[in-house]
């Protein structure tokens, strides 16, 4: 099987999250309109954006198009975009190129979010619905059985090359920590 073809990547486009709130999301909203086909026409005032909950070092935000009755906005997919700005220095410890070429993988099995966009510090996916299920809703049946089937739909993915990280992790911290 070929490998699914990786999204668009922007090195040149970055979000500083070290600044106020509102230029990350004026940066945001920059990003989406410069990687997303057909976003840059949108009325810029007009986005929504929100937090969701769930990342524990990226912060994750909910980036909702405004509706749009132009016929050449038409075609545009109008549908909310997550924004996942990485967490500060994760660069050191995750391998963003094997996590952006797993996440295709998966993807294109239709499993989790798709990748549309990558750029320096961060990627845009798509939105997914849903909520986080409590211990206790796992127990009951029905949901078990869901969530067994799901597992299970990962299974037959095909494994993408063998390479440990383990102990490439630990030389990376190791060289880190010598200096």
């Amino acid at each position: 099987m070929s490998e699914p073809s990786l999204p668009p990547h922007a090195p040149s486009v970055v979000v500083d999250t070290e600044q106020p709130p509102e230029h990350i999301q004026e940066q945001v909203i920059t990003a989406c309109c410069q990687l997303l086909p057909g976003w840059k026409a949108l009325p810029r005032e007009s986005f929504k954006i929100s937090t969701v909950s769930g990342g524990i070092t990226n912060t994750l935000l909910k980036v909702e198009p405004p509706s749009c009755t132009d016929t050449d906005a038409a075609a545009i997919a109008q549908a909310p975009v997550v924004v996942r700005l990485y967490g500060r220095n994760t660069e050191v410890f995750i391998d963003r190129s094997r996590e952006l070429r797993t996440l295709a993988r998966v993807a294109s099995h239709g499993v989790g979010s798709r990748v549309l966009a990558s750029f320096a510090t961060g990627r845009i996916e798509s939105f997914l619905q849903g909520r986080s299920l409590e211990p206790v809703e796992l127990a009951e049946p029905p949901v078990a059985a869901l969530a067994a089937e799901a597992i299970a739909g990962l299974n037959v993915i095909p494994a993408m090359e063998v390479m440990p990280q383990l102990w490439t992790t630990l030389r990376s911290f190791y060289k880190q920590a010598q200096g």
